[in-house]
């Protein structure tokens, strides 16, 4: 309890105190990649201009960020969400996306980020790369009743539950879906050999009847 009234009671102190640089008079990048934006964040103590987000869509609406104060605090912002190319983009626009390549083509339909055009697609298994949410407050300053832009807490582990992106060494071409990696429809096997002193990786993909082929072989 006294924790709870320490920061809800201190607010002009907490201000203060806060690593995050909130002037007003200061020009904030307008920022649209995730991990540039989330450097910002693990960067404590952190006296750089924050960067804020507006969805690069609808360019109608900041989206909310953990530990990065809003550009106007009595405008509304919206969810967004991460792609894997590293885009962010409000949860409406993204839906909206979504929503008409199904419409368009069906269950499986695959998207593209509206921004860098990459096609959002998992190499093992060709299903649609998920989106991940952009984290906006901690469940401790949640429970605390703080506004999104004052949560101040362990940022590493608030940006580490998005998955990594494209830009900071991502590959989809090399990754499944949960589903199927969950439901063994495809197994990945790798096999490492050395030629001419350079070290090779080859990915093999294998599907059931792949597989299947495999056990059946002599000696299987």
């Amino acid at each position: 309890m006294a924790g709870t009234t320490n920061n809800s009671s201190s607010s002009g102190s907490n201000s203060s105190n806060n690593s995050i640089n909130r002037s007003k008079d200061v020009e904030r990048p307008n920022e649209s990649l995730w991990h540039k934006v989330k450097a910002y964040i693990n960067k404590v103590p952190n006296r750089d201009p924050p960067p804020y987000v507006t969805c690069p869509v609808c360019m109608d609406v900041e989206i909310q960020i953990v530990r990065v104060p809003p550009m106007d605090p009595k405008a509304n912002r919206c969810d967004g969400d991460v792609l894997a190319c590293g885009h962010m983009i409000c949860r409406e626009c993204w839906t909206h996306i979504v929503v008409v390549d199904i419409e368009r083509d069906g269950e499986f339909a695959i998207s593209r980020c509206p921004i860098c055009r990459l096609v959002l697609e998992y190499g093992l298994c060709g299903c649609a790369v998920e989106s991940d949410s952009i984290p906006f407050i901690c469940d401790g300053c949640a429970d605390l009743g703080l506004r999104m832009g004052d949560c101040n807490c362990d940022a590493d582990l608030t940006t580490n539950a998005v998955p990594l992106t494209v830009p900071e060494g991502r590959d989809i071409t090399q990754e499944a879906c949960s589903r199927h990696v969950a439901e063994a429809r495809v197994t990945i096997r790798t096999r490492r050999e050395v030629i001419d002193g350079i070290e090779f990786e080859t990915v093999f993909i294998l599907y059931p009847e792949d597989r299947e082929r495999l056990d059946d072989r002599p000696g299987q």
